[in-house]
């Protein structure tokens, strides 16, 4: 998508009434090494090749981006730079660099001209605070707990189908999952129902991968309604393997910290609800119903930056992912982020001679 956009980094001629024929241009040139960076790597432990595509933006502009790769699986980055080379990305574009919890990002660097985060809200502050100090631009993408709301009036099994997909995407480990689900309060043992119905029955047709750690397992004393089990695997067996698991009880109060805090586990967080009255900022949002104007009353109204309705997590090329307020700023996966890897320089051509004021 990206090298079909390059020619759109152009400058422009800008229609502005000047004497003599005198005349404005602009153009775009690129920022220049462009920090690349996730919490604690653009490579993540959790998605280590499912996201190349962070890089592309920054090189399509001729950006070189240094992204840090995450010790847990440090072999997938070099094979994604090698890939990049066999292409004919051409040397110095992207540039892998190792490193444990001793070697921090260089972030204070005066050769980085741009920097890009992937994170939680406290690292995306670091990285701002970090690139304050230099006066560079950040983009930030920081997650947030994206709701999806199901009303009563929707169809149920679609929307089962859409908090299945929702919820366990790329095991649960995608930072805009909806990882609180609102079921209207009188639709909502019906839809545990079928939840549990199409959650059960392992198939070889829909494998579950494994967890690179499970440092983040989670101890709350809510009550588990189905899963959540270590599983046991052929060859190699040695990985990290949990089914995906249901919780409710205490879940359904807002204030308990899986409904408040981002978690990247493959749980579902079910809350029940009787009014519209949701806010809260969100990378993206979802809405179940037949009533479309209700939806988009309430699409409208929650704080995210990409809102689906009656499905969630279509993510076609082209069309523009990011966070509201704490869920960061900026834009990927579109025009806009490349633009953002290139800086605007405004040219005036003199064309009728230097003419001095005059002083009455």
């Amino acid at each position: 998508m990206f090298s079909g956009l390059a020619h759109t980094l152009a400058g422009e001629h800008v229609h502005v009434h000047l004497p003599g024929g005198s005349f404005y241009y602009t153009r775009r040139e690129p920022f220049g090494v462009s920090a690349l960076a996730s919490a604690p790597g653009i490579i993540r432990f959790r998605w280590p090749c499912g996201n190349p595509r962070q890089p592309w933006p920054a090189a399509t502009a001729w950006c070189s981006s240094p992204p840090r790769s995450r010790p847990l699986p440090p072999l997938a980055p070099w094979q994604l730079a090698e890939i990049y080379a066999e292409a004919g990305l051409p040397a110095g574009l992207f540039s892998v660099v190792q490193g444990g919890r001793r070697h921090r990002p260089s972030s204070n660097t005066q050769t980085l001209r741009r920097c890009r985060f992937t994170g939680g809200v406290a690292g995306g502050q670091a990285v701002a605070e970090a690139a304050g100090r230099l006066i560079r631009p950040v983009t930030l993408e920081l997650g947030g707990k994206s709701p999806l709301i199901i009303f009563a009036d929707a169809d149920l099994d679609e929307a089962v189908r859409g908090a299945v997909l929702a919820n366990y995407l790329c095991q649960g480990q995608v930072c805009s999952n909806a990882a609180r689900v609102f079921v209207e309060r009188r639709i909502l043992d019906d839809f545990v129902d079928r939840l549990l119905r199409r959650g059960r029955g392992p198939s070889t047709s829909t494998p579950s991968g494994s967890w690179a750690t499970s440092a983040s397992a989670e101890a709350e004393g809510a009550k588990r309604l189905f899963g959540g089990d270590r599983v046991e695997v052929p060859a190699p067996g040695d990985g990290h393997f949990l089914a995906p698991w249901l919780r409710a009880g205490q879940l359904l109060r807002r204030d308990a910290a899986p409904s408040a805090k981002r978690s990247s586990a493959r749980c579902s967080p079910l809350l029940e609800f009787d009014t519209e009255r949701l806010r809260r900022s969100a990378c993206r949002a979802g809405v179940f119903t037949r009533d479309l104007a209700r939806a988009h009353r309430v699409i409208g109204e929650l704080q995210a930056g990409s809102l689906y309705i009656n499905t969630y997590n279509s993510y076609p090329p082209g069309v523009p992912f990011g966070g509201y307020k704490m869920s960061g700023f900026g834009r990927e996966n579109c025009a806009e982020s490349l633009r953002s890897y290139s800086q605007v320089k405004s040219v005036y051509v003199e064309c009728a001679g230097i003419q001095l004021p005059t002083v009455p």
